[in-house]
C-alpha cells in the first residue's frame, strides 16, 4: 500500500464535507492570491508537478496562515514527496488551529511513523481511538506501534479491537501469531456504565433493511456511515459519542443497554426513522472524577 492510499481509505469520504474535511476555525475572509495559489497548486498536481505544487501551497499559506485546508494540502505533498518532518510540522500546527480532529491526528500519525518516530505515532493513535473509539484504522496502526514497541500484549488488544470493528487485519494477526500472541476475546475497556454508540439514521425501512443485510455480508459500518448517514455520521464512522443512559428516552435506553459491546448490529425505529445501531466500547476506561 503506497503511502496515499493509506490516507485515501480514511479521508475520501470526508473530502465531500467541505474544507478537505478539516473543521474550520473562524477566519478572516482568505485573500484572492490565496485562492489563486492554491488552484494553481491543484492543476500542478493534476498535471505531475508536486515541486511547483509545493511553491504554490508554500505560498497559500503565507497569504492565509489561518485557513487549514491550505496547510494540510501543504503536509500532504510534502509527505508525498519525502519531506515527513516537514509535514509532520505542519500537521501539528493544523491541529493547534482546527483541535482535535480524529482523521487530521491519524494522518499526522502515520506521518510520524514513516519518519520513525513510534512512540509521537502512538500518542497520535491513541488520541484518535480515545476520540473515536470506532475508527478501525487507527486502532490497526495502533497496534503496528505497539508491536515495535515490544508491547505484544497491547499490539493485540488493538488489533482484536480493529477486527472487532470490521478490519480483520489478517497479517497484523499472523505477525502478533508468530510472536506466541492471540487476540484476547474481549479487548475493550470497561465503559463505566455509559454507551458508546455508533450510528445512521436512515429514513427509508426497506433502505435500513438493505443497509442491515450489507453489513451482515461483511461489509464495514464506517463505509457504510459515510455513504448514507448524516453530516456528522459520515464525517465519524458513525460513532456519535458516550451516551449516559439516563438523557436517553426511557425505551431507546433500554433497547441500547440489552445490547453488549460489539453484538450484531441492530434496527431501532424512533420517531418514524430507522436507526442502524452498533454497541462499541472505548480503549481505555473512561476517566472518573
Amino acid at each position: 500500500m503506497s503511502r496515499r492510499q493509506l490516507l485515501v481509505l480514511v479521508v475520501a469520504g470526508l473530502l465531500a464535507l467541505g474544507g478537505g474535511g478539516c473543521a474550520t476555525a473562524a477566519v478572516s475572509k482568505v485573500p484572492d492570491a490565496a485562492v489563486i495559489h492554491a488552484q494553481l497548486a491543484r492543476q500542478h498536481l493534476a498535471a505531475g508537478r508536486p515541486l511547483w505544487a509545493l511553491y504554490s501551497l508554500r505560498e497559500a499559506v503565507a497569504l492565509a496562515p489561518g485557513e487549514p485546508a491550505y496547510r494540510r494540502q501543504l503536509a500532504g505533498v510534502l509527505y508525498d514527496l519525502g519531506f515527513a518532518d516537514q509535514a509532520i510540522a505542519e500537521m501539528e500546527q493544523l491541529l493547534t488551529l482546527t483541535g482535535q480532529q480524529d482523521f487530521l491526528l491519524f494522518e499526522l500519525g502515520t506521518y510520524r511513523l514513516a519518519a520513525g518516530r513510534i512512540a509521537a505515532a502512538r500518542q497520535a493513535f491513541e488520541a484518535v481511538v480515545q476520540l473515536n473509539p470506532g475508527f478501525s484504522l487507527g486502532y490497526y496502526y495502533l497496534a503496528e506501534t505497539l508491536l515495535r514497541q515490544g508491547d505484544y500484549a497491547s499490539a493485540g488488544r488493538a488489533a482484536a479491537l480493529a477486527q472487532r470493528l470490521g478490519l480483520p487485519g489478517f497479517d497484523m494477526q499472523r505477525r502478533l501469531a508468530d510472536l506466541g500472541i492471540a487476540l484476547p476475546p474481549q479487548p475493550w475497556a470497561d465503559d463505566g456504565g455509559l454507551i458508546y454508540l455508533r450510528r445512521i439514521r436512515l429514513t427509508q425501512a426497506e433502505q435500513a433493511h438493505q443497509l442491515l443485510q450489507r453489513l451482515a455480508q461483511g461489509e464495514r459500518f464506517e463505509d457504510l456511515a459515510r455513504a448514507y448517514g448524516e453530516a456528522e455520521e459520515q464525517r465519524s464512522g458513525g460513532y456519535v459519542g458516550a451516551l449516559v443512559p439516563s438523557q436517553l428516552q426511557p425505551h431507546l435506553a433500554a433497547r441500547l443497554q440489552a445490547l453488549r459491546p460489539f453484538d450484531s448490529p441492530q434496527l431501532i425505529e424512533q420517531a418514524g426513522d430507522w436507526l442502524l445501531v452498533q454497541r462499541i466500547a472505548p480503549w481505555q476506561a473512561p476517566h472518573r472524577p
